[in-house]
């Protein structure tokens, strides 16, 4: 059954006024990986902005061609929610430059500035496409997760993001504009917490500064709508 706050692509469409939220979709079957972005609809013109890869923002329309997002709607005041849609406006421009935005797997706060521009802090090299969500939303004075209480995940699910880690590293290995100096950067942040996508989503409807236990409960119920198997 599909909880009450997880909108399918459709409801989309219903949409007045300006809707913020985190959207997520399946991007990958075979590996049951989870693909997330910003979503924001004003005046009916759905858009999800995300970070597709390396160097590589994308500002799609909705629906999207071949990924269906579904999303968590972001309890905001109007006023609020036009200011996050200018905002990933103004990130979605500057991400078009040579240049911006690269892949990375620690995340300890970093933020967009006002001009759009990423700025990372505290040895971070780059974003995931869940931690872009988390500095776009940052960037707008909100705090999804409250992200002290990240921990130590089982050693079952531990070993899966160890493997995520390895994968995007050999990934990247394989990307033609990724420099040997950012590649060893990322290969030295292996191990570093994960923010799962589902997680990200599912702290919409956990409340601000969501926790790490807070979430893993819509975290898993996202997983079992979304993906054809349930979660280990």
């Amino acid at each position: 059954m599909v909880p009450e706050w997880l909108n399918c692509p459709s409801h989309l469409t219903a949409q007045t006024g300006v809707s913020i939220g985190v959207a997520i979709c399946v991007s990958d079957v075979r590996s049951l990986q989870l693909h997330t972005g910003v979503l924001y609809a004003q005046d009916s013109l759905p858009r999800v902005l995300h970070l597709a890869w390396h160097e590589k923002t994308e500002h799609d329309r909705l629906p999207h061609s071949w990924m269906p997002f579904w999303w968590v709607r972001l309890d905001l005041s109007d006023d609020r929610a036009i200011a996050v849609a200018g905002n990933c406006r103004r990130v979605a421009k500057r991400a078009s430059l040579p240049n911006e935005v690269r892949f990375g797997l620690r995340y300890r706060g970093g933020k967009f500035g006002p001009d759009g521009k990423a700025e990372l802090v505290n040895g971070e090299v780059g974003l995931t496409c869940a931690t872009f969500v988390l500095a776009v939303l940052a960037s707008s004075g909100i705090s999804l997760l409250d992200l002290t209480t990240w921990e130590s995940r089982t050693p079952e699910r531990k070993a899966e993001d160890e493997a995520w880690h390895k994968h995007i590293v050999s990934q990247l290995k394989k990307t033609r504009n990724v420099t040997a100096e950012h590649l060893k950067a990322v290969e030295d942040e292996r191990g570093c917490a994960r923010f799962r996508p589902e997680e990200v989503a599912a702290a919409c409807a956990a409340g601000d500064e969501a926790t790490f236990a807070a979430v893993q409960a819509g975290a898993v119920r996202i997983r079992q709508v979304l993906l054809p198997v349930p979660p280990r």
